[in-house]
């Protein structure tokens, strides 16, 4: 973005995505979607090295990216953020230090009243207990007290990093107990269409473990001559040594 003394808001991008595929992907959650996704893109757009945290909120939410950047210290761009968002988004906000909470009760409320789906915050967060009460999803890396100051800006709704992530503003986000993955407005249908097939496979496979039997799926894997079932019990001589 280059040096400015200037904080910079940008228009909300409306990335067109159908609020059927958002309602789907919700239903299908993190680890359905990147697997339909294959290797190594489902795990290349999967927030998982950053560490991020649940700490508030249940289930998957789904939502169009809000993006937001303060600099460390700071959470100038919170407001700006949040005023940004429609019902339904999910605001993304990182900053390049943990330290000093970008996050805590009174912008939960804030966001509460607006029906912001969820919010993802690269940092910290404080006010934890009132924040998991007032009950909107909320990630985070870290929990610290400090209040962040309002003394450098940053920028709202351009692109931003979390680790290796790129997150672009109007891009499908998706987050649950597992991770927040992002995908681009471009791979949405595909991808859900594809991982709505996935889910309905898994399905079967739960429902034959559930009987106590071997799923049919796992019975295509290693089949063969390519694993040897012995009619006898291990020895050292069979080649690990003496444990």
């Amino acid at each position: 973005m280059g040096t400015s003394l200037l904080g910079k808001v940008f228009k909300r991008t409306d990335s067109g995505i159908a609020t059927s595929a958002i309602a789907k992907a919700r239903q299908l959650g993190v680890a359905t979607l990147a697997a339909t996704m294959g290797e190594p893109v489902g795990r290349d757009q999967i927030i998982a090295r950053g560490g991020l945290m649940r700490i508030s909120g249940t289930g998957v939410v789904a939502g169009s990216a809000v993006t937001v950047w303060n600099p460390g210290g700071n959470n100038t761009m919170l407001r700006f953020g949040i005023e940004s968002c429609l019902a339904g988004d999910i605001l993304v906000v990182t900053s390049p230090a943990d330290g000093f909470a970008q996050w805590g009760d009174n912008a939960s409320t804030w966001a509460k009243g607006l029906n912001i789906a969820a919010v993802i915050i690269d940092g910290s967060v404080r006010d934890v207990a009132n924040v998991r009460k007032l009950g909107v999803p909320v990630w985070g890396r870290t929990v610290d007290p400090r209040q962040a100051l309002k003394e450098a800006p940053g920028y709202v709704n351009a692109p931003i990093h979390i680790g290796s992530v790129l997150i672009q503003p109007g891009d499908l986000v998706v987050a649950d107990d597992d991770a927040v993955m992002v995908l681009r407005p471009d791979q949405v249908e595909a991808v859900v269409n594809m991982a709505v097939s996935r889910a309905a496979q898994e399905e079967e496979t739960m429902r034959q473990a559930a009987t106590g039997k071997t799923p049919d799926n796992l019975k295509a894997i290693f089949s063969g001559d390519r694993i040897e079932k012995l009619d006898r019990i291990w020895t050292e001589a069979d080649g690990l040594g003496k444990v």
